[in-house]
């Protein structure tokens, strides 16, 4: 990212500052990054992130996961290619996705890692999900040291505050 003065607050002391947006008919890995994202910056910062599709009115501040009614991604990305925008008002967390509307499950246990089921593939396009996992590393400071929450590594930050660019990978 560029260097930039402008900073956006996603939590001060402990409470949520946005709001995680889906589209209504979000593909899995737009969901799964949605709840996945909502369970890291929940851990960090210790607030509760609310998801909501596009459906509902606009919040002050959004978290957009996926391709929404109110992305302003006008990309056509190549296989798993995603971006990462971060602007005053928004973030766009988006990039190509197969076109799996099935269901799933995400349980984030304690004891055993992330449980679940009908996750998405490992070679299915989720570039919404990497664009998550880019803006948690890169953005935020979280570390993956192995698959299990043990190795997940989420600094402690009840005020989150990052700043403002855009990239696209």
């Amino acid at each position: 990212f560029a260097a930039s003065a402008a900073e956006v607050q996603l939590a001060k002391t402990g409470v949520a500052k946005a709001a995680l947006v889906v589209a209504k008919d979000a593909d899995k890995a737009a969901r799964f990054g949605a709840a996945d994202l909502k369970w890291h910056l929940g851990r960090m910062t210790g607030a509760d992130f609310r998801i909501i599709t596009d459906a509902r009115p606009p919040e002050r501040f959004e978290i957009r996961v996926g391709r929404t009614n109110r992305s302003d991604a006008k990309e056509t990305f190549e296989n798993q290619q995603f971006k990462v925008k971060i602007a005053k008002d928004f973030i766009e967390l988006v990039g190509r996705d197969a076109r799996d509307y099935g269901k799933f499950r995400y349980c984030p246990c304690e004891v055993h890692g992330l449980e679940g089921e009908n996750w998405p593939g490992l070679y299915e396009e989720q570039g919404s999900m990497y664009a998550v996992y880019e803006f948690l590393e890169k953005q935020v400071g979280v570390i993956w040291a192995d698959a299990y929450d043990t190795g997940t590594i989420c600094p402690s930050k009840p005020t989150l505050e990052v700043e403002t660019g855009y990239r696209l990978y």
